[in-house]
Parts: structure tokens; C-alpha cells; sequence
């Protein structure tokens, strides 16, 4: 799919007015790699362990998309196989384990993502969700609570922090963070 867009933005800079199914599959037949078979083109030798690392994260982001969980899974474990310093790639891996009910290695993902970048308020929040999965409120309270020391004015995190006061019963501090939430946008609501 990627290389057929590419192929069809190439084929309009070089003057066709459009490109039509029939040009986009005479374009890939003149490949030297079959599109495929993906792993050839990543791992085709024109991209360092980094940049392999990449591709496979966001063919994993892509099969996950689709509904692929077995084999976006694959596709992020070869990703780590690759580079293992890299935090996106735990943190994308994650959201494959959370459907499959594996919260467990969905949490060791997240912490592990949060030990090459423990200043980054977004991998908080999405191991937020892994606790409210896993009926862990008070784990999901810490984690949003951290997530607004990193980032105090994002009003979302209130109202995320909000819903898990509700789930627990505590409704004055629920309305307490949504409050909170609007005076920071007033727009919030419209988000939701």
C-alpha cells in the first residue's frame, strides 16, 4: 500500500495528470522486490537496525489497525529484536497486548517504555488505560496523577482522572477534576 502511494505521488511529479490502477500495477511489476513480501523490503540490506525498527513499528501500528493482533505482535517483537532503546515501540506494542487481555506484559511494556523516557506524560496516560482495563483504579489514579505533574494544563487528563473518581465513587472529586478540566478548555466538552 505504502509503496503504491509512493509510486502514484512519483507518477504525478513526473507530469500524469492521474494515476490509474492499471499505471500503479505496471509500476510494481518493474519492482526488483515484490511488495509482498515486506520483510524483503525492510530488511532488503538499504536500512540500518533503526530504521528497520521503524518500519516494523508501524507495520505493527498497521496490522493492529486492521484487526492483525498475531501478527502486529510479531512485527513489534522484531521491532525490539532490532532496537530495544527505543520507548515508541513499547508503548505501541502495548496497545497489541491490552485487546488480548495480557495486561500483564502490557504494564512490563509501559514500564520499560517509561524507563528510556520517564518524562514523557503520554506513556503515562496510556498506561493509565492498562489499569482501568484491569480494574485497577487506584494504579490508574497514580499514573494520571504523575502524567499532570509532567503536563499540568491538559485538560483530557482531568477528565480522564475525573471518569476514574466516578468509577470509584468519589463524585465530589470527579466533579472537582471535571471543573478543572473546563477551566482549562472550555472547549472539553465538545471533545468528548
Amino acid at each position: 500500500m505504502a509503496v503504491r502511494a509512493v509510486l502514484a505521488v512519483a507518477l504525478l511529479l513526473l507530469g500524469a495528470q492521474t494515476a490509474s490502477a492499471d499505471d500503479l500495477k505496471d509500476c510494481t511489476r518493474r519492482l526488483p522486490i515484490r511488495p509482498s513480501s515486506p520483510a524483503n523490503l525492510i530488511e532488503g540490506g538499504k536500512f540500518d537496525s533503526q530504521e528497520q525498527a521503524i518500519a516494523y513499528t508501524n507495520r505493527g501500528v498497521a496490522l493492529r489497525k486492521k484487526g492483525g493482533l498475531e501478527r502486529a505482535l510479531a512485527n513489534f517483537d522484531r521491532s525490539v529484536e532490532l532496537d530495544s532503546g527505543q520507548a515508541p515501540i513499547y508503548a505501541n506494542r502495548d496497545v497489541v497486548h491490552q485487546p488480548m487481555n495480557d495486561f500483564d506484559r502490557a504494564l512490563a511494556d509501559f514500564n520499560r517504555a517509561i524507563k528510556l523516557e520517564p518524562n514523557n506524560a503520554v506513556i503515562y496516560l496510556n498506561r493509565c488505560a492498562v489499569y482501568q482495563r484491569s480494574k485497577d483504579a487506584d494504579g490508574a489514579l497514580a499514573e494520571y496523577n504523575r502524567a499532570i505533574e509532567l503536563e499540568p494544563k491538559q485538560a483530557f487528563t482531568y477528565g480522564n482522572l475525573a471518569f476514574v473518581y466516578m468509577s470509584k465513587g468519589e463524585y465530589d472529586r470527579a466533579l472537582a477534576e471535571y471543573t478543572h478540566a473546563l477551566e482549562l478548555d472550555p472547549r472539553f466538552c465538545q471533545r468528548l
